[in-house]
């Protein structure tokens, strides 16, 4: 009977364990080279050890619980939420992939369209193109959407001015790389979620809440259960 309450605190552990991980994950863990290069990450492993711990204990404890419908119930509905919890996780992290960082992936492709355009040997007006920066920058540090339309409204005169320089055209084209792969990470960005309520981010903190409540009865109805055989037993 302690085993039962043991592995019951143990699932508890390595689920806050898992939310521990995705949070730094998605701060700092994407940004390590071997997952840029490869997909694969420690943190990644981490998250999939605590989630399969998480399964051997559930395994463990219906195992030892086979009169006990109501509890029975629970452990078959954690199971299903926790394969949901994983598979958001498993969907963050091909975004992140995509996404990429510094030289990697769409910022990448977003920074080398800017270097292209910083680098011509044009006369263009440097000052618009320092607020489309700015711009750019804000949103990344905000994740404000507002940016995203000043940044739009601002190339489309950063262009018109371009336009008037002998040899403009040739930049134009630079000028609409950058713009696209802008836009184009603001999407990955609007996916992976702009706030932890929004987008993938949003669906593992409601993963999370309801895992939690499920994991929160479950582990009352253990206790109670092993309370119960003690007090009968004596």
């Amino acid at each position: 009977m302690k085993q039962l309450t043991e592995r019951v605190d143990n699932m508890n552990l390595k689920f806050s364990n898992s939310n521990t991980i995705i949070k730094e994950f998605s701060t700092k863990g994407f940004k390590q080279q071997e997952f840029l290069k490869t997909g694969k990450s420690p943190l990644i492993e981490k998250f999939d050890e605590q989630i399969s711990e998480v399964r051997n204990n559930m395994e463990f404890i219906e195992n030892n619980i086979p009169d006990q419908k109501a509890l029975r119930d629970q452990i078959e509905q954690l199971k299903s939420e926790i394969e949901k919890f994983e598979t958001d996780f498993s969907t963050l992290t091909n975004v992140y992939i995509r996404r990429g960082f510094q030289d990697y992936g769409i910022e990448g492709e977003l920074r080398k369209a800017i270097h292209d355009v910083e680098d011509s040997d044009l006369d263009f007006d440097k000052a618009q193109m320092l607020m489309l920066r700015r711009h750019e920058k804000d949103f990344f540090l905000r994740k404000d959407l507002k940016y995203v339309s000043k940044f739009n409204a601002d190339i489309e005169k950063f262009k018109t001015s371009v336009y008037s320089i002998e040899g403009g055209t040739d930049l134009i084209a630079f000028i609409d790389v950058y713009h696209k792969k802008f836009n184009d990470i603001v999407i990955i960005e609007e996916q992976i979620g702009l706030t932890s309520e929004d987008g993938i981010l949003g669906k593992l903190t409601a993963d999370t809440e309801t895992i939690g409540s499920i994991l929160n009865n479950t582990t009352n109805s253990v206790k109670e259960h092993v309370s119960k055989i003690i007090n009968s037993a004596g």
